[in-house]
């Protein structure tokens, strides 16, 4: 009886004893504490300005204005219209915030988060394009814009729409729809900075984009600005850091605690300024959107659908 009755316990232990080892081995799981640039995103944007003149009204106005003879190719095309492009660029950094499926292609996609002034903003009108003097003979103008995503591998990722899903002037953030990235979106911090906290800053300033080998910087989370962004200070960042994430590690997990969008410069002795060509200063301050202000963004994206 005594026999029947120990291995009676044993054999309703083993089972505990199993479910007990397995937890362990997930405890003991080494945690990922690698700085999150895997949810880093590289955002190139190119405005294309298409501008058509009459043709026939533009060579006999150049004709008479200067009295030479417009050359026969020019004068004699059959096309009605003179076309000529130009185009502009600017780089910015994003960061890999959601995942969902697109009402646009009905697709899973990605949503990137970044600097409100990059996604727009920028376009310029022919007059700033071409001379007063051509401006009577205008027939067309067209503006496109051209997005080119990257990851952190430097693999690219197509824009559903050039259209932001969602766009804030205040807090200067955008959200942008790509196809879907495999890679780990980067979790909202819920809990607020505390004075003297370091972070981490993860983009590619002056755009220094060497794929995987993106930019790390540190700093001290030193307050709350009035019109609810976060300050940041001792971090070495410049053009091109624009939209990029601040991240705090928190229970060996990294969390996004804010998007950077302006740096504050001093000129003054003895710091000056860093070349004598470009006149930038020492950064001081770093001005960026807090998780608050991004949550208010991803919330007002979905009110939109």
């Amino acid at each position: 009886m005594l026999r029947r009755l120990r291995a009676f316990i044993l054999a309703t232990l083993l089972p505990l004893t199993s479910c007990a080892g397995s937890l362990d081995m997930k405890l003991l799981e080494k945690p990922n504490l690698e700085p999150p640039r895997h949810a880093y995103i590289n955002l190139t944007k190119r405005t294309n300005y298409r501008a058509c003149l009459n043709r026939q009204e533009y060579v006999s106005f150049m004709e008479e204005m200067f009295g030479l003879t417009a050359p026969p190719e020019v004068k004699n095309n059959p096309d009605p219209l003179m076309c000529n492009e130009v185009s502009d660029g600017r780089t910015a950094s994003g960061v890999h915030i959601e995942k969902h499926i697109s009402m646009r292609t009905g697709k899973s996609a990605s949503v990137v988060l970044t600097a409100n002034h990059f996604c727009g903003g920028d376009i310029k009108d022919p007059e700033e394009i071409l001379e007063a003097e051509v401006m009577p003979f205008l027939e067309e103008f067209t503006v496109e814009r051209v997005y080119i995503i990257k990851d952190f591998r430097g693999e690219e990722y197509e824009v559903t729409s050039p259209e932001p899903l969602a766009a804030n002037n205040d807090s200067d953030t955008c959200l942008l729809e790509t196809e879907r990235i495999p890679h780990k979106v980067l979790p909202i911090a819920q809990k607020e900075l505390k004075y003297g906290e370091r972070v981490m800053n993860v983009s590619t300033p002056y755009n220094r984009y060497m794929p995987p080998n993106i930019i790390l910087n540190e700093g001290f989370f030193i307050g709350d600005h009035v019109n609810g962004h976060i300050m940041i200070s001792d971090m070495d960042i410049g053009p091109g850091s624009s939209g990029s994430m601040v991240v705090v590690r928190r229970q060996n997990r990294w969390e996004l605690v804010g998007m950077v969008f302006a740096i504050s410069l001093v000129y003054d002795d003895p710091v000056g300024v860093r070349t004598p060509y470009f006149e930038i200063g020492e950064t001081i301050l770093t001005l960026a959107a807090s998780a608050k202000q991004i949550e208010e963004l991803l919330k007002e994206k979905d009110a939109k659908g």
